[in-house]
């Protein structure tokens, strides 16, 4: 049976990506304030960072690297803002 996902090329590149692309989304959330829409381009960047490993690695795994509580920070931390 196939392993779920892309490529190794694709796999390996998003290892190295994503965690780029959730800390620049990060810097954008901090710095929002200075941009009309600042922080709501910010989230769509840190969001697009967990799509980019559910492409990559399929939906199983990505899953498996957020637990319950991540995703409750997570969850609490979109409240607040």
């Amino acid at each position: 049976m196939r392993e779920a996902g892309m490529s190794l090329i694709v796999k390996r590149i998003t290892k190295i990506t994503v965690s780029l692309i959730f800390l620049f989304g990060v810097y954008i959330v901090l710095h929002g304030h200075l941009t009309p829409g600042g922080g709501f381009a910010g989230g769509v960047i840190i969001a697009l960072s967990f799509i980019h490993l559910v492409l990559a690695f399929g939906k199983e795994v990505a899953l498996k690297r957020l637990s319950e509580s991540a995703v409750s920070i997570i969850e609490s931390l979109g409240g607040l803002m």
